[in-house]
């Protein structure tokens, strides 16, 4: 919410509502952009947050606890959580994958714009899992002004005949046909509130890899989860898995009972309850 706009309510005493989508403090972690106002902006972005949930008539968060917890509603408020993913019937698959020996394909999606995503973490655990013997094709969806800096880690650490940068597809339907050829999805986040990507790609019925950043504790178990910024995890990870076609089976099969909490028709009614909440609540207050 901009600053101006959201002191200009307070003052003239209106209920509102937050949608916490984010978390500004990962946001701006060191290494997510090239910029001196980063740690300024960190700080200043994570306490007006906190602020304007503890006002707010109503918070609405992306995730079941993570977001909660940083940045908590005044007692009393309104509070409910649901995902912006819309999820149709279309984007889910009837059953899980069963997976076999072979080389992997694998697929990460999310914006270029800044290093949120941490595709330079997955470029250099994948460089080490290139000299390891590991063997794979990595598709990367997403555009934006860091390209130029991927594709220069990407060749200095020698795996450019490995790595495939598609850009921004904006047709769900090409986005959906990339993860259904793919054998493992990695995101291993420095940020996120709740992905998005990793919903759909679960929705596909495909294994998934993340980072502990956010709400993805609520998606992935424990053990399909390694810490944010480390390339060395990633890189033990991503051989642990591609490793065990068994476990890969059980993956998939998990996350795509997982998904269907995300469809449409379960998110909706706890969406419409936080605008007739405030609906009320400004109708009363006039």
């Amino acid at each position: 919410m901009p600053m101006l706009a959201w002191k200009e309510i307070r003052r003239r005493r209106c209920p509102y509502a937050v949608e916490v989508t984010g978390d500004p403090w990962a946001g701006l972690a060191p290494g997510t952009m090239k910029t001196w106002f980063r740690p300024i902006g960190r700080r200043l972005y994570t306490q007006n947050l906190v602020r304007q949930c503890r006002h707010a008539t109503a918070v609405s968060y992306v995730t079941q606890g993570a977001l909660q917890q940083r940045y908590p509603a005044a007692p009393g408020a309104f509070t409910t959580n649901y995902s912006s993913v819309d999820m149709p019937p279309e984007c889910y698959v009837d059953r899980p994958r069963t997976f076999s020996p072979g080389p992997r394909e694998l697929v990460h999606v999310g914006s270029l714009q800044h290093f949120y995503k941490a595709p330079d973490i997955l470029v250099r655990a994948l460089a080490a899992c290139a000299h390891r013997g590991l063997q794979f094709r990595l598709k990367i969806l997403g555009d934006g002004q860091r390209r130029g800096d991927l594709e220069d880690l990407i060749r200095s650490v020698g795996i450019e005949d490995r790595v495939e940068l598609l850009g921004h597809v904006a047709d769900r339907r090409i986005v959906l046909e990339q993860l259904d050829e793919a054998d493992l999805f990695v995101l291993p986040s420095r940020m996120e509130g709740l992905p998005r990507a990793m919903i759909e790609a679960m929705g596909r019925a495909l294994p998934c890899i993340g980072s502990t950043a956010g709400g993805m504790p609520e998606l992935l178990p424990g053990e399909d989860l390694v810490p944010p910024g480390d390339a060395d995890a990633l890189r033990d990870k991503i051989i642990e898995v591609l490793g065990d076609p068994e476990r890969m089976s059980n993956m998939s099969a998990r996350n795509l009972r997982v998904a269907s909490d995300y469809r449409s028709d379960v998110l909706a009614p706890r969406r419409r309850a936080m605008y007739m909440h405030l609906r009320a609540v400004s109708t009363d207050a006039m």
